[in-house]
């Protein structure tokens, strides 16, 4: 082994699997010590293809050593970098790399709703049994031992004190101090999307005549998960709306905003209303929002809350509920001649998201 080169060390670590290659680096500090530089760029690799991201952002961004990446990567989560929406769907226009979308279709009449293509973390908490906890600790013992050997490895995410079972690591990109964009790769327990709202680029489609109402049967209301409201069904008037929430692979996007359903949870911007369940609002929760406003939706995986924000302000909790066993994905809804651009981290949020995750971990 010594005497192949490293290009030649690097392809036939490449072939090894990241559990092949932590088993690998457990062989001995020797080894691990002599084959560092290509063993870096192996698991540089493995990390950046779990997080969707390129190999570049991980090199030039992520300051991270192998010990570092070997901690993180079981609790590594993909970033969200495309949308989906349904195929028959000809009233969305869509820039898929920029995550920019527009909804031409008849204000009042249609509602298109798109979905990440990746989900936040399921955090489902397994019951571990007496050996695995044994386990667990005696292998996160030997390998914050075997770190700790190497002086010129600095531990920076100690596995031992990360909790597994809320947490996950998924990079977004802020603003420094220094005015430089740095990623935020620690280990967290919420996940956040933004939505910028833009003017659209096109004519808005004809309205219907304002004031006539577009009349919802109440057998399909039932459908819309709006029923028990005395069958008179739901009135929809032209008002233009974005909904901003999370729902889940059964919500049905052709039909429905997020939040009239089950399936999902929305915030309005025609009311500043929350909904869930049903076709009517929960209560009013925030201002109103609309063309030019960034809105900002996360999920707390602690304690299953959603929140979100407006331009950058943090507007509180709006559930207390959401489902910490089913995979939940970024959705918006659109039934408005707008412009829609998502941020899933790729960018700078207008929220201040560290300063957030900061306060959080100080209560």
């Amino acid at each position: 082994m010594k005497e192949l080169y490293e290009d030649v060390l690097l392809n036939v670590y490449e072939y090894l699997s990241p559990s092949d290659l932590r088993a690998l680096c457990g062989v001995n500090k020797r080894f691990l010590l002599g084959n560092a530089p290509a063993m870096h760029w192996v698991w540089v690799g493995h990390l950046a293809r779990k997080w969707n991201i390129s190999e570049d952002i991980v090199r030039n961004f992520v300051a991270m050593n192998c010990s570092e990446i070997r901690s993180i990567y079981p609790m590594s989560h993909g970033v969200i970098g495309r949308i989906t929406s349904d195929d028959v769907d000809h009233e969305l226009r869509m820039d898929a790399e920029a995550l920019l979308f527009e909804f031409v279709g008849r204000v009042g009449e249609s509602n298109r709703s798109i979905q990440g293509d990746v989900c936040f973390p399921a955090i489902v908490t397994q019951p571990k049994s007496f050996m695995d906890s044994v386990l667990q600790f005696v292998s996160n013992f030997a390998e914050s031992a075997r770190d700790s050997m190497d002086k010129d490895v600095l531990c920076i995410h100690n596995p031992t004190a990360i909790n597994e079972s809320s947490c996950h690591v998924c990079p977004f990109a802020y603003e420094s101090l220094s005015g430089s964009i740095s990623y935020y790769t620690k280990p967290r327990h919420i996940s956040y999307f933004e939505v910028h709202i833009k003017p659209p680029s096109s004519p808005p489609a004809l309205l219907p005549e304002l004031g006539v109402g577009i009349q919802i049967p109440a057998e399909e209301e039932e459908e819309l998960g709006g029923g028990g409201g005395g069958g008179e069904g739901i009135t929809r008037t032209p008002q233009t709306c974005v909904a901003v929430g999370l729902s889940t692979k059964h919500f049905c996007r052709d039909k429905r905003l997020p939040g009239w359903d089950a399936e999902s949870f929305g915030y309005h911007g025609d009311d500043g209303a929350i909904f869930h369940k049903y076709g009517r609002p929960v209560s009013t929760f925030g201002p109103q929002f609309g063309c030019n406003d960034v809105v900002g939706c996360g999920v707390n995986h602690n304690d299953n809350t959603i929140f979100y924000t407006l331009n950058g302000a943090f507007l509180g909790v709006a559930f207390t509920d959401a489902p910490c066993n089913k995979e939940l994905y970024p959705t918006v809804g659109i039934d408005a001649n707008v412009s829609v651009q998502l941020n899933f981290g790729l960018k700078p949020f207008q929220f201040n998201l560290v300063q957030h995750l900061h306060q959080q971990e100080n209560q």
